[in-house]
């Protein structure tokens, strides 16, 4: 087996390092390469060095293979920590040093991949560029859509990118060989014409077998068959290598600088020793994220989510499910605040949940968090105060409303008129109940009312049939007020049935109202009911039905057909 020596080994950095007395590196699936080493440096310059920070500076190390006067990069990094001190007359440097890849993992990042067309692939180029020089070889993911939208909340670029990794079942494998942001996502397969021929090695089966479920969920043992070898010679994680006669990946690396020679160590193995379980962020799971709403179809909402800074991130038509369900159509507006809600990690499965108001300082009737409101773009309003409730519409000026008040009762309001429509009869019940108009009062029976009458068959002489068949005039009556002051004219005539209790007399077919009003004087009734006791027994007949239909006689029209119910 070749060979690498310290004293082929070149370090590249803000250290000039005069000889290599420790050094081992480590790549890996999901980690940042890692390389630790200590050496003699020139203590001229050593000495002026010993209190400068020389964390984030790059460092390379390039070795030749034994008969090769080419060097070639063994670890390209930046250095995490390094601890210079002096021995003897020496200056001796240690230092740990990590792929540039950790420059994905410093800051946590929070935003959001809305369009589902997109692939893997495009989002991470997406998130890669925020960072310069960053990239990515792809040997899983190119072709695969997300299929639903994707959020990046306080994660890291590297933790975001490793987790969507695990969706597509693979890890990512840091470049340990250049000086820039750059992994593989999956096994790239890098072709190398090597064949390992070490005569001693361990073969294993690696322990992720079992750590992802084994035979119960369908993994294949082989898949997890591992040889361990070492080598003389630096080949790059992903690469595809023939093992006794068969091909096989190198998964994992790692170097040991012994007795002044380099050996690495290889792990090979098949695709499915680098599987991995997906998993997700469980921050995501009840969190609620703001954003504004960028347009509307149906029961769905496309937002423009407050972590993705403007940036256009696609639009998915997020389901609309306010608390009050489907009880109102109530989608928020263009333009106004909604809350996205995540019922689990998936953001998938996500709802906007309510549109919070945000005008309390601007808008008087939202000032008062005692008084609720719901208030339509039109003006329209459903209002519960402590006091009062009720429903307001038309303008400001010309108010229509009706509310239920504490103090005052049933209000009714229009700016305009009030219809009041009933298939049946239309009651209204109280101690005293008034009607003014300081114009006129009028009360109309329709057509249908007349030709309905006319169908009543009467009881009574030929004179009183007469009089039905003749009566189709519309019955005016006036308010309590003009009835003390105005009598009715005479012309204006009821019908009083004849109930033949006069000793087999009838009693006249028409009584004219200002009769009424004169000898009988009721206006409610309670005068109704006076009335009946103290008049004759040929009129009580009428007067107990007007008393049982007609709460109060002066202020209402009275159609013929209805007297006649009586």
């Amino acid at each position: 087996m070749s060979t690498m020596t310290h004293d082929r080994l070149r370090v590249e950095g803000p250290l000039e390092f005069q000889s290599v007395t420790m050094l081992t590196l480590s790549v890996q699936g999901n980690a940042h390469g890692r390389m630790a080493i200590k050496g003699y440096i020139d203590p001229d310059r050593g000495l002026g060095q010993l209190h400068k920070d020389f964390k984030g500076t790059p460092v390379t190390v390039y070795g030749a293979d034994e008969g090769s006067d080419k060097l070639r990069p063994i670890f390209a990094g930046k250095f995490e920590q390094v601890i210079l001190h002096a021995e003897g007359g020496q200056v001796i440097a240690e230092g740990v040093a990590l792929t540039c890849t950790a420059e994905l993992d410093r800051q946590k990042k929070s935003r959001s991949f809305q369009d589902t067309g997109m692939t893997y692939a495009d989002v991470i180029w997406s998130v890669l560029g925020d960072t310069p020089k960053a990239g990515a070889n792809f040997a899983a993911g190119e072709d695969t859509a997300i299929g639903r939208p994707l959020i990046q909340y306080e994660e890291t670029d590297w933790e975001f990118i490793k987790r969507l990794a695990s969706e597509l079942r693979v890890q990512l494998f840091a470049n340990c060989t250049v000086s820039a942001p750059q992994f593989d996502v999956g096994l790239a397969g890098y072709q190398f014409d090597h064949k390992f021929s070490a005569p001693d090695y361990i073969c294993k089966l690696d322990e992720r077998f079992y750590l992802l479920g084994g035979s119960q969920t369908g993994q294949y043992k082989p898949d997890f068959l591992c040889y361990i070898v070492e080598d003389g010679h630096s080949l790059r994680v992903g690469s595809s290598v023939q093992w006794q006669q068969a091909p096989l990946f190198i998964c994992e690396k790692t170097a040991e600088l012994r007795k002044g020679e380099l050996v690495f160590t290889y792990t090979l193995g098949r695709r499915g020793l680098t599987g991995v379980r997906p998993y997700q962020n469980k921050k995501l799971t009840g969190l609620a994220l703001g954003g504004t709403v960028r347009s509307t179809k149906g029961e769905q909402v496309t937002l423009t989510l407050d972590i993705d800074g403007g940036r256009n991130a696609g639009s998915y038509l997020f389901p609309w499910r306010p608390e009050s369900g489907n009880l109102m159509y109530c989608m928020p507006k263009v333009g106004t605040r909604a809350m996205l809600y995540l019922q689990d990690s998936d953001a998938g499965s996500a709802i906007v949940l309510n549109s919070p108001r945000e005008n309390g300082q601007s808008c008087g009737a939202m000032g008062d968090t005692s008084k609720r409101c719901f208030t339509t773009e039109h003006g329209k309003q459903l209002f519960l105060y402590p006091d009062s409730m009720g429903i307001k519409a038309g303008a400001p000026d010309a108010p229509v409303q009706v509310k239920l008040d504490k103090e005052s009762g049933l209000v009714m309001e229009s700016a305009q008129g009030v219809q009041m429509i009933a298939r049946q009869g239309v009651f209204i019940s109280a101690p005293t109940v008034g009607v003014s108009s300081p114009q006129q009062l009028l009360i109309q029976q329709t057509g249908a009312a007349t030709e309905k009458s006319a169908q009543i068959v009467p009881k009574g002489t030929a004179d009183t049939t007469r009089a039905i068949a003749n009566t189709t005039q519309v019955i005016t009556a006036v308010s309590e007020t003009a009835v003390a002051k105005t009598a009715a004219p005479n012309s204006t005539k009821l019908y009083a049935q004849n109930t033949g209790n006069n000793g087999g007399n009838p009693v006249d077919s028409y009584v004219s109202l200002n009769k009424i009003i004169e000898e009988y004087s009721f206006v409610s009734r309670t005068n109704i009911y006076s009335s009946i006791s103290t008049t004759s027994s040929e009129k009580r007949s009428w007067l107990e039905g007007l008393a049982k239909n007609y709460y109060t006689y002066a202020p209402y029209y009275m159609s013929f057909d209805e007297f006649m119910y009586i």
